[in-house]
């Protein structure tokens, strides 16, 4: 039963222990009355008519228990598997965002080392004819600064 969380659930539970505890005491009655042939036969039948009035009334009271047990838990079973389907989205979105996240990380590494790999090609090219270029030249020449370059002023 689960009336731990359900304050009316526990006020049913205690009517129906009392009915219990009335049957018992009825049962009991009965068996005594039979077994010692102290009570009349108008008295054991009234016993079995009380007896019969209380017995229906407990299983009509655990049978709305049951089912308000059973529409418990269906519904909790509902918000659980609501709450399970929202988790597992959201994972599966977080999952889709770090492999896009991933994939522009990837792309951005390529797209600069790529870049830097043409620009070291064409300093080597430029290097290149900047050295066929000092080769070719047969006089060398060489600038130099006037002597009194700071009397000019």
């Amino acid at each position: 039963m689960q009336a731990v969380d359900n304050p009316a659930e526990q006020q049913k539970m205690v009517q129906l222990k009392l009915q219990v505890d009335r049957e018992m005491e009825l049962l009991q009655q009965a068996v005594e009355a039979a077994s010692t042939n102290s009570a009349s036969p108008a008295e054991r039948r009234k016993l079995l008519d009380e007896d019969k009035q209380v017995m229906p009334t407990i299983r009509n009271s655990l049978r709305e228990a049951r089912l308000q047990e059973d529409q418990l838990l269906s519904l909790r079973d509902t918000a659980w598997r609501q709450d399970l389907t929202e988790a597992i989205s959201g994972a599966a979105a977080l999952g889709i965002f770090n492999l896009v996240l991933l994939g522009s990380i990837y792309y951005v590494f390529i797209r600069d080392l790529t870049e830097r790999q043409r620009a070291e090609a064409a300093l080597q090219s430029s290097e290149e004819r900047l050295l066929v270029m000092i080769a070719s030249i047969k006089d060398y020449a060489f600038v130099m600064e006037p002597y009194l370059a700071g009397a000019r002023d």
